[in-house]
């Protein structure tokens, strides 16, 4: 083998390359956090019993759902992912994800407008609705905080319905509330299950339980807790339209791409979308949709919310419901709105004027009611007609049992 010549290969620039090449396939994949150093993902990869601790952090940026304001200490940080965007495949995250504009949100919106455009084409570039925790895996404590991230309708859901009953019952479940505290906190304890929707697997916990902390922390553990805020990759409008429309130009054919990028009507087809029904607001979206495999980044199941959420809703708008809270007292309602989660949430007004979000499962359709039962009229005879039970019509009223069961009964004794 001839011998190389010094100074052909520069190591240095072979590293940069690499480091390159790794942040590309990371962009293409799921670049849409920045990691600290050391931090992992807490996965999900088999069926099973999970407990962890859910840790507090810092919300620096808008949550997209309005759910904590900026400066709260909240426990989940909501988000909105594009997948697939244009024909490098990109994940993405919705720029929505803090209140900016999104392009790929704007085209949905024009597309929905159009009514030459069927929904099929609209679905798949609407974005994911999924959440980041912080949490401590008590197993293998360890490994100190780890990030878990999944899709709403695979875990977060679950566990809004857990802390729905410290509304329903706040006497006995408000301690739900505390279940993040430091100090004071409770344990979530998951069971997930592996569910599938055509070739796609992925985890699923539809309700998690909040137990008793065999541990609770010093605030000391929030120093390594990183506000998710921090981490967020926001793509800018022209990086997004770049992906979404042409994808993958070279930096020198930029210029070139500018002028005849947004055509009129040159739609990808393999993007993913947002779950919101209007994307100028995406923290209308509460329950979405949503979705998928524990892995960092996997959208596989993210389908099966979509075509759940697709269905028809059992209570359609203005439509009585009853309202059955959890001590089992029954409220006359109506339906004011409905979220496109699986299963869904409705917001109702009961009949005291009282706006209540509730889950499909504590609706009910009225009974019908029952109408009074009306006599059957009895036929009449005119003077002269026969008895049809051979007896004398007129005279013979109530004088046999026939008398009972016969429809001319009436005219019979009035005859008489």
């Amino acid at each position: 083998m001839p011998k190389q010549k010094k100074g052909r290969v520069d190591p240095s620039k072979m590293r940069d390359t690499q480091r390159k090449r790794n942040q590309r396939r990371k962009d293409k994949k799921g670049g849409y956090l920045e990691l600290p150093d050391g931090v992992e993902f807490f996965k999900v990869q088999k069926e099973g019993i999970y407990r962890f601790d859910i840790l507090p952090f810092e919300l620096k940026r808008p949550d997209p759902n309005d759910e904590f304001d900026v400066g709260d200490w909240a426990w989940v940080r909501n988000i909105h992912v594009h997948f697939n965007v244009g024909p490098n495949q990109r994940t993405m995250l919705c720029p929505g994800t803090v209140k900016q504009p999104c392009p790929v949100c704007e085209e949905i919106g024009k597309m929905r407008r159009n009514p030459e455009i069927d929904d099929s084409e609209i679905k798949p570039l609407r974005a994911k609705h999924r959440q980041l925790f912080w949490i401590i895996d008590v197993t293998n404590r360890d490994k100190g905080p780890q990030i878990f991230e999944m899709a709403y309708y695979n875990f977060g859901e679950g566990l809004d319905a857990r802390l729905q009953e410290a509304d329903d019952d706040e006497e006995e479940c408000g301690h739900y509330y505390d279940f993040p505290l430091l100090d004071q906190g409770l344990t979530v304890k998951a069971a997930f299950q592996q569910q599938s929707f055509e070739a796609n697997k992925f985890y699923r916990c539809t309700k998690p339980d909040l137990v008793a902390r065999k541990k609770q922390y010093d605030e000391s553990i929030l120093d390594e807790v990183t506000s998710f805020c921090d981490m967020l990759r926001i793509p800018k409008a022209a990086e997004m339209e770049r992906e979404f429309y042409g994808g993958g130009v070279a930096e020198e054919d930029d210029e070139e791409q500018e002028d005849d990028s947004v055509p009129a009507r040159r739609i990808p087809r393999s993007v993913p979308d947002d779950d919101e029904e209007d994307e100028q607001e995406p923290e209308e979206n509460e329950a979405e949709e949503e979705e998928e495999t524990t892995a960092p980044f996997d959208d596989d199941d993210d389908e099966e919310q979509e075509e759940e959420a697709a269905e028809e809703p059992a209570f359609p708008v203005d439509s009585a419901v009853v309202y059955t809270d959890s001590r089992g007292k029954k409220y006359s309602a109506h339906v004011l709105d409905f979220d496109d989660g699986f299963p869904r949430r409705y917001r109702i007004l009961t009949a005291d004027k009282k706006s209540l979000k509730v889950w499909e499962d504590r609706l009910s359709h009225p009974e019908p009611k029952e109408k009074p039962a009306t006599k059957p009229k009895k036929k009449e005879l005119k003077s002269g007609d026969k008895c049809p039970y051979g007896h004398v019509f007129g005279a013979d009223a109530g004088d046999y049992d026939d008398c009972d069961e016969c429809e001319y009964f009436d005219a019979c004794s009035e005859a008489g």
